[in-house]
């Protein structure tokens, strides 16, 4: 799975780098790093019709990764890239059928995933200084899933599709380099447990440095 990963992102990055060259576009890449956080809200996670979690999102979480871009046009850039993220929370194990002689206690819950977002970014003003909007996709790859259930052991989907919006500054420090800020909201589209009506919610705030290949 890890190979395939990441014989997907060389080829993204190569085909991305190639069509910058072929049609004189700009391409960029670049680093991120964020401070992520669980905004999901639910009262429960289910595993299974009668296992789950009651869960605290008291963890700070975090990505780091790359980044590439290109314009399609002047205002328009497409990105995409690879990214480590772990989505650690605090949870209390639930079982409804269960005969428990001591109550579970709340435990640290890891969850972590490989990410390659592709999305649009636009620009609204085209200054040294300028605020952007974007919009994308972000394909979850699980690394890491300590999800415990009576029904199944692994129950966790080891792909997970999310959605994601976001604003933010850019900020031209020479030419060929530049810094990006971002805030963004994040929610899955596909369930992190198959079957079950739970999908992710993450605020993110985070930062890149990026440089032009050509």
């Amino acid at each position: 799975m890890k190979y395939s990963i990441l014989t997907l992102l060389v080829t993204i990055l190569i085909f991305t780098y190639s069509f910058g060259q072929e049609t004189g576009k700009s391409v960029r890449i670049g680093t991120v790093f964020g401070w992520d956080q669980n905004v999901g809200g639910s009262k429960r996670i289910p595993t299974g019709s009668y296992t789950g979690y009651n869960p605290d999102f008291n963890k700070t979480n975090f990505s780091i990764g790359i980044t590439m871009d290109y314009s399609l046009k002047n205002k328009i850039y497409a990105f995409t890239g690879l990214t480590y993220s772990n989505r650690d929370f605090t949870g209390t194990f639930y079982c409804e059928v269960c005969d428990f002689i001591v109550p579970p206690q709340p435990e640290p819950i890891s969850l972590s995933f490989l990410e390659i977002p592709v999305g649009l970014r636009f620009y609204l003003l085209a200054s040294r200084l300028k605020p952007f909007a974007e919009a994308g996709l972000i394909n979850q790859f699980a690394l890491q899933q300590e999800l415990t259930t009576i029904e199944d052991s692994s129950p966790a989907n080891a792909y997970v599709l999310s959605g994601s919006v976001g604003l933010g500054l850019e900020y031209g420090i020479s030419r060929n380099i530049a810094m990006l800020a971002r805030a963004a909201y994040t929610r899955g589209i596909s369930n992190l447990i198959e079957g079950m009506d739970y999908s992710m919610q993450i605020f993110s705030i985070n930062a890149s440095l990026v440089g032009r290949l050509n």
